[in-house]
Order: structure tokens, then sequence, then C-alpha cells
């Protein structure tokens, strides 16, 4: 809706169903009509109902030929891919594009660049790596970089106790909260099997902004 292009890069899920949790969500916006937009899942199965083939065919026409939209370019990443295909395919999809974010899902899968002594040390290696490709991407402008990151056991139960996270919550290596610009907490509900629930959410770190203590979201 920015009209941003976005790089999506997938390694723990498979391209087609990376495009059809897009497009369900995108289905969600006012313009198509209400309700909660249409299930990713009758997308996969072929299940969709008259009226949400209706919705899902403007759905499609609308995320592909709206000229104010920016683009969105989904890759897979094969397996055994280190930082260096990543960059790679950065700078690829940016002689296509201008690329303005590189969604990654995500970094801890990657293989380190070279074997270390200890898991910890594999992904801290990773995720310097990552912060280094961020500012100097683009011809050195820099692109922004998302990617999700696991908690460790004992932090979600923490965090279900206390209401929220913090930035000690991090599995495997503190350099999650060392190496990022901004830290961002996701406490959705234990469990939750329904389409719709109410996630809390919290800015941990803002490296050049302000923090935001826990605020709830529908999704």
């Amino acid at each position: 809706e920015q009209g941003k292009n976005v790089l999506f890069l997938t390694t723990e899920t498979v391209r087609d169903q990376v495009r059809r949790r897009i497009l369900a969500r995108h289905s969600c916006l006012p313009i198509f009509g209400p309700g909660d937009g249409l299930n990713s899942r009758d997308l996969k199965h072929g299940t969709l109902g008259p009226e949400d083939k209706k919705r899902f065919l403007a759905t499609v026409d609308d995320f592909h030929g709206n000229p104010g939209y920016g683009q969105s370019y989904v890759a897979q990443v094969p397996r055994g891919a280190s930082m260096a295909y990543i960059e790679s395919k950065i700078v690829r999809v940016g002689r296509l594009m201008h690329l303005d974010l590189v969604i990654m899902d995500y970094l801890a899968l990657l293989r380190p660049e070279r074997k270390r002594t200890t898991l910890r040390e594999e992904l801290a290696g990773t995720l310097i790596a990552a912060k280094q490709l961020s500012t100097s991407a683009n011809d050195g402008a820099g692109v922004p970089f998302l990617s999700p990151w696991q908690v460790s056991r004992a932090a979600r139960v923490e965090a279900e106790q206390k209401g929220s996270y913090n930035l000690s919550s991090t599995s495997e290596t503190s350099e999650t909260s060392n190496s990022a610009d901004t830290v961002i907490g996701l406490l959705a509900p234990f469990d939750n099997q329904s389409r719709l629930a109410k996630v809390k959410g919290q800015v941990l770190k803002h490296r050049d902004g302000e923090k935001a203590n826990p605020f709830e979201m529908a999704v």
C-alpha cells in the first residue's frame, strides 16, 4: 500500500505457501468487502465458496495490477544456503527493482559462513553478517532487513506470567539484541487454534527512537 518494493526470502516455508498467505492477508482490505478475508487453507485445498472465489479473483487482480503498489518478490532459499547466497540474491533482485525492505524467514536456518566451536557462536556470526549486509546493500545506501527469531522455552513461560518479553528472552545468543537496531516482541496466545487472536506487541529496542510498552493487536 505504501508503494514499497519487498524481497521475501523463505527457508522454512515453501514459496507457494507464502504466496497464499500474502494473498489471504491482502484480501482483508476493506475494498474487498466485510469479513475476515480469505482462509489460506481454502486457497490450498480449492474449497472456496462462490463469493470467496469472486473475492479471490478481485484480490489477485488488485495485488498484481494496482499501479499504486510496490512490487513483491518471493524467493525460495535452497537448503544449505549461507549469508553469501542471501547477499547475491539481494544484488540480483536489486537489479530488477529498488529494494525498500528485505524479509528473511528465517536467519537461524542459514548455514554459517565458517564452522565455529558452538551453535551460539555460529548464530552470532550470522546475525553480524546480516547487520553488515543490511547497512551495505543498495550500493551502500542500506536496506531494512527483518527476520523473526525464536525465544527460549523458559522465556516463553516467564512472558506468560509477566505479560511481555524482555531483551534477554531471545534464544541461543545475545547477539540478537546487540546487532539489531530494532527488536519487537510478539506474545501470542498459547496453543491458539483460531484464525483470529489478540497478540501482545512490544518494542523492546529502538536504537534511533522510543521503545513502547506492551500493546494489543488483533491479527
